[in-house]
């Protein structure tokens, strides 16, 4: 997306967002607006630090029992896109043998922490208790744990630092189900693998929610469709609860979906995604209906959150600063 274009976006999104949340949104910012300042600032430094390859082969060399047989001096980091809630970069190594490896690495910031924090003052967004960084970073360790002994597929942890707030997991190859949205949204129609993506997603959510976890962030730009193994993905657990967030779940799934896709293809989309999730667990249809009422209203917002997420932190900022 060019400067111009994400430039007039976002004039045209506050156009199309209704006044009486447009001022509950900017009430907020104005009240926070020291903190916003500070918090920016602070997380744009922790960006550029990361971006240092001295700084990451410093890292692994700490971790030598995690990066067995890695040769830190082979390291390239690539910072791709996510937003401002964390950093997200993938580094490709090889071992000493010539074998070449690549880790996803997400680095924890305080932007996200803020934004949890003040996400249900401007929206029906869950408060999410736990918005610290430090709480942020635990819950989706030790939540990727437990869905994982769970037979619930997430990326294998590697390695982390809990000092600096960063987590290492392995890559995995994929296509975001976001893009694939996309793909149909050019298509206008939907394909066999599309429909099985969809489906995939809404059977793993329910798995997860059979297993007592609510993740409550829960778009399909955080998952990930490996064709060659037919499995999905959910890779974004830092907002990962034991409470009953299930319908919120559900609900915030399909206004992505409707987001993305053409009004003909939206809701054979929707009874796709409910079908895989009712094949394993029940849920409250008329309950899911009343939240995406109040979901569409916010639609305008969900899509510049959407289009920030396209950039990495760095090249957001040189963007809009141009």
């Amino acid at each position: 997306m060019k400067t111009a274009n994400l430039k007039q976006s976002l004039i045209a999104r506050i156009k199309q967002t209704r006044r009486r949340i447009l001022l509950r949104v900017s009430l907020v910012g104005f009240v926070l607006f020291p903190v916003w300042i500070f918090v920016v600032a602070w997380s744009f430094l922790k960006t550029y630090f990361w971006r240092s390859g001295w700084v990451c082969r410093k890292f692994i060399r700490r971790r030598l029992l995690a990066f067995e047989d890695v040769d830190a001096s082979s390291l390239t980091v690539r910072q791709i896109s996510g937003g401002l809630n964390n950093l997200n970069e993938v580094w490709r190594l090889r071992k000493k043998n010539g074998q070449e490896l690549e880790y996803c690495v997400k680095v924890f910031l305080p932007l996200g922490s803020l934004w949890a924090r003040v996400n249900f003052m401007a929206s029906p967004f869950p408060y999410v208790h736990d918005g610290r960084i430090q709480e942020r970073f635990t819950v989706d360790l030790i939540s990727r744990a437990q869905l994982g002994e769970r037979g619930i597929f997430v990326p294998k942890l590697i390695a982390f630092g809990a000092h600096e707030k960063v987590m290492v997991t392995e890559h995995i190859r994929g296509i975001v189900v976001d893009d694939v949205l996309k793909a149909i949204e050019q298509r206008q129609v939907l394909t066999a693998e599309d429909a099985e993506v969809i489906g995939e997603c809404g059977r793993v959510l329910a798995h997860i929610h059979t297993e007592g976890f609510s993740l409550i962030d829960t778009q399909p730009v955080n998952c990930i469709w490996v064709p060659e193994t037919r499995r999905v993905y959910f890779i974004d657990l830092e907002f990962c609860v034991r409470s009953d967030y299930r319908v919120w779940d559900v609900a915030f799934f399909l206004i992505s979906v409707l987001i993305r896709l053409p009004e003909r293809v939206a809701p054979e989309a929707k009874e796709i995604f409910l079908k895989g999730y009712q094949r394993v667990r029940p849920i409250d249809l008329a309950k899911i209906e009343k939240l995406d009422r109040q979901l569409r209203e916010y639609i305008p917002i969900f899509l510049t959150i959407l289009d920030i997420r396209q950039f990495t932190p760095g090249a957001l900022l040189r963007e809009l600063m141009r």
